[in-house]
């Protein structure tokens, strides 16, 4: 099949083979024009397609910023971006388009891609998508994670490596409200860091299946006071740590203004019970959280229970300044 395409194209029938995508011939260089269906390095103008047989294209340069790009479509193929490469899409861009095949994106240390829109990984039935990030990824719109039925999605972001995502995140879904079918696994391992921009409120954003799973000192973060609503995901065991059910911890103050997520094993103290904003002590801050989400937090606390907590606590420690009465007007 291969030599019948590369023969087609030796007779300028190239278009028949690639219709109007732009796609790497065989495993080489980005950068070398000449291995490319369109004949140059793709431009802005350009869809780009890795998907020869499951070939391995590399990157160690900036390259030109591409329309998108589309890994494993019909076949399987593999892009590495490594050290000083850089890589822009401007527009929706997957890995692992369709088919029964594979595609993977590799980020090394010191590569950097950007999606200027959507990133789909896993965006059809029967596909495997695959992300490996120990270097920057750039989102600035959604994280759609195996979309469909079937699909499979793996992302792992390794030590040094950081993926920052501008828009929503979904796992098993598409719209962060509705179940696809698909898997969807991402793993924030040792030394890596995932910084989310938002989640949905509901516990949608990590469908049944799917999961997020933290390992080592790994962290994710989400900007401003989230911690109620990562409970809920914690509590249905769609965030992980080491693959362990509520082996994380939710934590406001190792990075001010954030919501940061780590694994148990890497913090200082195990929270109370009735520590509702997890800072290790049970003080009239829980009592504010309690408050201000009473509604949506009464089958969950019991509030005698945090009271007699928070009572215990001070008989024992009465000089702790988070038992001491406001002094009067």
């Amino acid at each position: 099949m291969k030599k019948l395409v590369l023969l087609l194209m030796v007779v300028g029938l190239v278009g028949v083979a690639w219709a109007d995508a732009c796609g790497y011939i065989g495993s080489g260089d980005w950068m070398n024009g000449a291995s490319w269906t369109c004949s140059h390095v793709p431009g802005s103008s350009d869809t780009v397609r890795i998907n020869w047989d499951n070939n391995t294209v590399t990157l160690a340069a900036t390259a030109p910023d591409i329309l998108s790009l589309e890994i494993g479509v019909d076949e399987s193929g593999n892009l590495i971006v490594n050290a000083g490469g850089s890589l822009t899409m401007l527009g929706t861009s997957t890995v692992g388009n369709n088919g029964t095949c594979t595609g993977t994106l590799i980020v090394n240390a010191g590569g950097t891609v950007t999606s200027n829109d959507w990133l789909v990984v896993a965006g059809n039935s029967l596909v495997t998508g695959i992300v490996e990030v120990s270097g920057t990824l750039n989102l600035d719109s959604h994280l759609w994670c195996a979309t469909q039925a079937t699909s499979t999605a793996i992302i792992e972001i390794n030590a040094g490596g950081v993926v920052n995502v501008g828009g929503m995140l979904g796992l098993g879904t598409i719209n962060a409200v509705d179940p696809s079918g698909g898997v969807a696994t991402l793993t924030v391992n040792d030394g890596s860091i995932l910084n989310l921009s938002d989640i949905h409120p509901a516990g949608t954003s990590i469908q049944p299946g799917s999961v997020i799973d933290i390992n080592g000192s790994g962290q994710l973060t989400l900007p401003g006071d989230f911690h109620l609503v990562i409970y809920d995901y914690i509590f249905a065991g769609l965030i992980t740590g080491s693959g362990i059910p509520g082996n994380v911890i939710v934590d406001t103050t190792t990075n001010p203004g954030f919501t940061t997520v780590m694994n148990l094993a890497y913090v200082e103290c195990i929270p109370p019970l009735m520590d509702l904003n997890f800072d290790c002590k049970i003080d009239l801050a829980d009592y504010a959280d309690l408050a201000a989400g009473w509604q949506s937090l009464y089958d969950i606390y019991n509030l005698r229970d945090l009271a007699e907590d928070w009572l215990l606590d001070c008989i024992q420690d009465p000089h702790n300044p988070m038992c001491e009465l406001p002094s009067p007007m």
